[in-house]
């Protein structure tokens, strides 16, 4: 490894002379090339490297950003940029991830294994997403991923689970209201949060879907929640809202800083529907005899949905549920 003292002087060498644009230095030759840039305000570090990060300026950190960008050797890499006076902060961080570039490994996938502890170090805020949320997010940006080729931004303006109101349902429109659970534990379960989120005569036109997302857990092949909502950005792009969905995600919670620390990986099994009826055997306010408002607030219950008459989702649904919402 690099020593600390030697690895700082390679700073102060490209800051040496400047004069406009970005001035670049060699910074190391193994286990990577690498090269630190000057622009009179920024710091620049430059990993000449085939990386699977498609992004522009994207915050991991307070003060800390990456982006993918030509750098001083003419080819594609992963460059992060920091303010002059945070050297010593990102410093020791940079000389860790440079000598762990060890067998050709991506810097940028090395992020996500690194940047939690080092998150502990900087006293950075943590998440705000408990894991509950997240897997919640994961199973509503599917359901937005199918509503998007349909809806545009109205599957956005429908979209209620980022506001702080207390809304009953997922997705509200003017003729059908969603409610979306994501199950990723065996057996299947749902957690239904309000005694009357499952009545329909609450939703407009007492029309009211119940949509569940089947999550399987899978660190090899799966997707973990920062690289969905990458995914859910490029449909977004696609439909012209994607400045609205970042809106929304800031809302729910998310902030790209934290998506390293999301580690866990999902694949989608299914996405189920049912219409939500009075037959539909899950309680609601209109099954108690007895009202105990003065002393119960709240009631949850735990349906096991094997008993629901569900259907998998298809393109024809999306397109029938995009036109009422």
């Amino acid at each position: 490894m690099t020593r600390l003292v030697e690895f700082l002087g390679q700073f102060g060498v490209a800051e040496a002379g400047y004069e406009t644009g970005i001035k670049w230095h060699k910074l190391t030759d193994l286990p990577i090339t690498s090269y630190i840039g000057y622009d009179g305000d920024n710091y620049h570090v430059f990993f000449d490297c085939d990386t699977s990060l498609d992004c522009t300026w994207m915050q991991i950190a307070t003060n800390l950003f990456k982006r993918t960008n030509q750098g001083p050797t003419g080819n594609l890499g992963l460059i992060l940029r920091f303010e002059v006076e945070h050297r010593d902060r990102f410093a020791p961080f940079l000389n860790e991830l440079i000598n762990q570039c060890i067998d050709g490994r991506d810097p940028n996938d090395l992020l996500t294994d690194i940047l939690p502890r080092w998150f502990l170090f900087w006293d950075e805020p943590m998440p705000l997403l408990d894991s509950a949320k997240q897997v919640q997010l994961f199973g509503e940006l599917e359901i937005l991923n199918n509503l998007f080729p349909h809806m545009r931004e109205r599957a956005l303006d429908t979209w209620r689970s980022p506001h702080s109101e207390n809304d009953l349902h997922d997705w509200q429109g003017e003729r059908v209201h969603l409610e979306a659970k994501t199950s990723s534990e065996n057996p299947r379960r749902l957690y239904v949060s309000s005694i009357d989120q499952m009545d329909f005569t609450r939703a407009a036109n007492n029309a009211l879907f119940l949509i569940i997302v089947e999550l399987n857990r899978d660190l090899e092949h799966g997707m973990n929640l920062q690289e969905k909502v990458n995914a859910t950005r490029e449909i977004a792009m696609e439909a012209g809202c994607e400045d609205r969905l970042n809106e929304l995600l800031s809302l729910f919670g998310y902030l790209d800083r934290h998506g390293p620390l999301y580690q866990g990986k999902f694949c989608i099994e299914n996405i189920l529907h049912v219409p939500i009826g009075p037959l539909t055997p899950i309680y609601t306010s209109q099954h108690l005899n007895d009202n105990f408002d003065n002393v119960v607030k709240k009631v949850t219950q735990v349906v096991d949905y094997s008993n629901l008459a569900c259907e998998s989702t298809n393109a024809d649904f999306w397109f029938d549920i995009g036109e009422l919402l």
